[in-house]
């Protein structure tokens, strides 16, 4: 219940960032999305755990041999601590990227169906008296 829970809001925040969707109505449409591709999801949870036991495991090591070169001063726990820093907003960035990227394929279809109806046509607004044109 608790992968479940964590892909409703996975996949609500972005909901709720990029269309204003209300936080009930978000979890709702998170929650039917991640049952409706539950499989995709939890293969990307499990990616994702292995993805972090790898990255601790390279840091432990890095940092350890810093640790050990540098000796025990403070200057080395701190610069022991930068690979932890580094490793840690790039596993960050990589689930944010995701996370949009879930969000984008499940649930935002028919946003983006909707926009390249737009620049298909070159025009936006139903006026026909007056239409802009996109310049690509």
């Amino acid at each position: 219940s608790a992968v479940v829970i964590s892909f409703c809001t996975w996949l609500a925040l972005p909901e709720i960032a990029f269309r204003g969707t209300p936080i009930i109505k978000a979890v709702m449409l998170g929650l039917n999305a991640t049952m409706a591709n539950w499989r995709a999801l939890s293969m990307l949870g499990l990616r994702l755990v292995l993805v972090w036991i790898a990255a601790i495991v390279l840091v432990s090591i890095i940092s350890a041999i810093l640790l050990i070169s540098l000796g025990s001063t403070p200057l080395a726990g701190a610069i022991s601590l930068l690979p932890v820093v580094v490793v840690w907003l790039l596993a960050l960035a990589i689930m944010f990227v995701l996370q949009y990227l879930c969000w984008r394929d499940i649930l935002a279809d028919s946003e983006i169906e909707k926009s390249n109806d737009l620049l298909a046509n070159n025009t936006f607004g139903d006026d026909n008296s007056e239409q802009t044109q996109v310049i690509l």
